[in-house]
C-alpha cells in the first residue's frame, strides 16, 4: 500500500512501531551497560589489543567499527539459527543506530564526552581511556578511522 495524501502505509506505520520499540530498547540497555559510544569505544580497544597479539598492525578499531561488526555478528546468529527471530533485526537495527550516530558525530567533529563522575573506561590493558588531562573526554576525541 503507497502513501496516500499524508497517510503512512501499514508498513511504514509497523517500520516506525519497531524503531520506537528499538528506541526503548536502547535507552533500557543504556542504563544496564553505560553510554553506548562508551561502551563500544572500550570493545574497540579491547579487541585491537587482541588482535594485535595476531598480528594486526592497522587502525585501533572505533565505534563504528565494533558497531558493523556487532550487525555481523548478528546477521550470522540469523543465518545459522532462526531467520525470523526478531531479535536478530532489533539488535541490528540498535548497533546500525549507534553507529550511524557515531559517524554523524565525527563529521560534525563533535568529541564523545564521558558524563563527569564516571568511572575511568579500562581498556583492558590496564590503561583507562577516560584521561585525568581531559576530564570528561574518551580519548580526547574519538576519531573515525
Amino acid at each position: 500500500m503507497a502513501k496516500v495524501k499524508g497517510k503512512l502505509s501499514s508498513g511504514s506505520k509497523l517500520a516506525i512501531d519497531q524503531c520506537e520499540k528499538v528506541a526503548g530498547i536502547l535507552r533500557a540497555r543504556g542504563g544496564i551497560h553505560g553510554d553506548a559510544f562508551v561502551n563500544l569505544a572500550d570493545i574497540g580497544k579491547r579487541w585491537t589489543s587482541r588482535l594485535r597479539v595476531k598480528g594486526y598492525t592497522g587502525p585501533d578499531l572505533n565505534v563504528a567499527d565494533v558497531a558493523y561488526f556487532m550487525v555481523e555478528m548478528k546477521l550470522s546468529r540469523a543465518a545459522f539459527g532462526d531467520p525470523m527471530e526478531v531479535d536478530h533485526i532489533a539488535d541490528i537495527m540498535g548497533y546500525a543506530a549507534i553507529g550511524s550516530a557515531y559517524i554523524s558525530r565525527q563529521k560534525i567533529k563533535e568529541p564523545l564526552q564521558v558524563a563527569i563522575g564516571e568511572a575511568p573506561v579500562s581498556s583492558g590493558d590496564g590503561s583507562a581511556l577516560a584521561t585525568s588531562e581531559e576530564p570528561g573526554k574518551v580519548n580526547g576525541s574519538i576519531e573515525s578511522n
